[in-house]
């Protein structure tokens, strides 16, 4: 993997850093979506239309963001979009990965479906329904970013770019758009292919994405991912690891489904 990925010769003089991962960016998110949308049931279309009432026309993929603009908004204990997961680690552990002042993306994924499902009650509130179904979609998608299931989740700077960006947001964001598709084709794309997934859980989805990090991302180097050093990435970096990033996407969607089917069945 060094042979892609190398580390710089120059470390950073210095390197003020606040790191605050946030998932698949819009398109990433809006993909998830509308390959989810594409799974739904009658029975769960008409129950989303429900909660959703005039809301983005019913729309899960104009939702699929939510998540991210409110954050640092919410009042009380937030919730965090990541799962920190050793890179050692070969299996996902609540009490070690999830506990603490901010609960990780796979505990959110867990409450927002139990919110979804005690919610089907007459005495329901509607706001907070809406609220738990532009959560889920959220999770859902973010848990299957590879760099959101690891506690190295890439905050080193990446080179050779202009505005110099973190390893994270390459993977959340730059891999999409070097695609120069937009959400809509690349669903579509994907859906063609509409490889089998197995359902799994959202803690094996987390494990899938600290899989791929620690072996693909990282090349199973655990001085690389820890480093604080800018790093080179080949000119041919996001051509190659964008099969990797559809995997996911399609993966997420394909899923996300599932669980709304299953949750207005």
């Amino acid at each position: 993997m060094l042979n892609r990925f190398k580390i710089a010769l120059i470390a950073l003089l210095s390197m003020a850093y606040c790191q605050h991962s946030f998932g698949w960016g819009v398109e990433g998110h809006k993909v998830v979506a509308l390959i989810a949308e594409q799974q739904l049931t009658p029975e769960a279309r008409a129950g989303i239309d429900i909660i959703m009432h005039r809301d983005a026309n019913g729309k899960i993929s104009d939702i699929a963001s939510w998540a991210d603009k409110i954050r640092g908004k919410e009042p009380g204990p937030q919730i965090s979009h990541v799962v920190k997961i050793p890179f050692k680690a070969t299996s996902y552990s609540a009490k070690r990965d999830c506990s603490g002042k901010y609960k990780c993306v796979v505990y959110g994924i867990l409450k927002a479906e139990s919110e979804l499902k005690d919610g089907r009650r007459e005495d329901s509130d509607p706001i907070e329904q809406q609220r738990a179904l532009k959560f889920l979609v959220h999770y859902i998608g973010d848990v299957h970013q590879p760099l959101h299931g690891i506690q190295e989740t890439g905050a080193m700077r990446t080179q050779p770019s202009r505005q110099k960006w973190e390893l994270h947001k390459v993977w959340d964001t730059i891999i999409i758009r070097s695609s120069k598709q937009s959400p809509e084709s690349i669903a579509k794309r994907l859906l063609a292919k509409h490889k089998t997934v197995q359902q799994g859980t959202p803690e094996q989805w987390a494990m899938e994405s600290h899989d791929i990090a620690k072996r693909i991302i990282y090349g199973d180097n655990y001085a690389l991912a820890k480093s604080r050093r800018p790093i080179s990435l080949d000119k041919d970096y996001y051509k190659e690891n964008m099969e990797i990033v559809d995997e996911r996407l399609l993966a997420a969607g394909l899923r996300l489904g599932n669980v709304l089917n299953d949750i207005f069945k």
